[in-house]
C-alpha cells in the first residue's frame, strides 16, 4: 500500500522489502530501524538433529508470506532449498508440536518457556539484516 501510495508512512518488517522497492524505482525512505538484527529465527525438534540451516533441506517449513518474499529467497540460494519444501505458517504452534519433522518460523522470543526444550535454529548466524523499520513514502 506504501508502494503504490495509498499510505505516507508504514512499518515494515525486514529490510529487503526497502531493498526491493530501490531496486524497483518506488521512492522509498527508511527513517529508522528498531531491531539491529532480525529476531526471525527457524525452530526445530532436539529429535531431528539439525545443527545448521543447511540440515533442515529437504525437510518440511512452515513460513508466512513476509519469509516467502524476503528470506525464504536467501535460503533457496545459499542453501539450495526448495519450494516444495515450505509450508503455510499457520500463526499456531500446534502443528509444530504434532509434527516432530516440522521447523516452524518464529521470533525467538515467543515461545520462550512455553515449548519444552526446542532446537532453535537462528538464521542470524548468516543473515545480517535489520528489522522493524519505520518507513515514509519519499515524495
Amino acid at each position: 500500500m506504501l508502494a503504490a501510495g495509498a499510505y505516507d508512512f508504514a512499518i515494515v518488517s525486514n529490510n529487503l522489502i526497502p531493498m526491493n522497492m530501490v531496486r524497483e524505482g518506488i521512492p522509498y525512505v527508511a527513517v529508522a530501524a528498531v531491531f539491529q538484527k532480525d529476531p526471525q529465527c527457524l525452530m526445530a525438534h532436539k529429535e531431528m538433529g539439525f545443527k545448521t540451516l543447511a540440515d533442515l533441506k529437504g525437510h518440511p517449513i512452515q513460513i508466512g508470506t513476509d519469509a516467502w518474499d524476503s528470506y525464504w529467497k536467501f535460503l533457496k540460494v545459499k542453501y539450495d532449498f526448495a519450494d516444495s519444501q515450505a509450508r503455510p505458517y499457520t500463526f499456531n504452534v500446534a502443528p509444530f508440536l504434532a509434527d516432530k519433522t516440522l521447523t516452524q518460523q518464529e521470533y525467538v522470543t515467543n515461545y520462550q518457556g512455553h515449548i519444552k526444550a526446542p532446537a532453535s535454529i537462528s538464521r542470524s548466524s548468516s543473515w545480517r539484516i535489520t528489522a522493524t523499520a519505520p518507513t515514509p513514502r519519499s515524495s
